[in-house]
């Protein structure tokens, strides 16, 4: 919203440069509300739909395997900054 907020002293200007900058302004406007609104409530409902919870699904040895290799380095990245963070104090 406040980037809506810089547009409307576009909007007031007079003369010829408020004539210039008014179409510039609306549109500007219009195109951060819609975003706005659709990143509100459009995004997060989609991400509802698409997102569903795996934790019972079936998955495949690929997947099983990357996934065991992502723990172990998980594991290995953990036990490296704890003991620096031992050493350090």
């Amino acid at each position: 919203m406040s980037l809506i907020a810089v547009f409307i002293p576009l909007l007031l200007l007079g003369g010829i440069i408020g004539r210039l900058f008014r179409e510039f302004a609306v549109t500007t406007t219009m195109c951060i509300a819609v975003s706005a609104l659709v990143s509100l409530s459009l995004t997060p409902m989609m991400a509802s739909r698409f997102l569903k919870n795996e934790h019972d699904a079936q998955h495949s040895w690929f997947y099983n395997v990357t996934e065991r290799g992502f723990d172990a380095l998980l594991r290995v990245t953990r036990a490296g900054s704890i003991s620096r963070c031992a050493t350090s104090s």
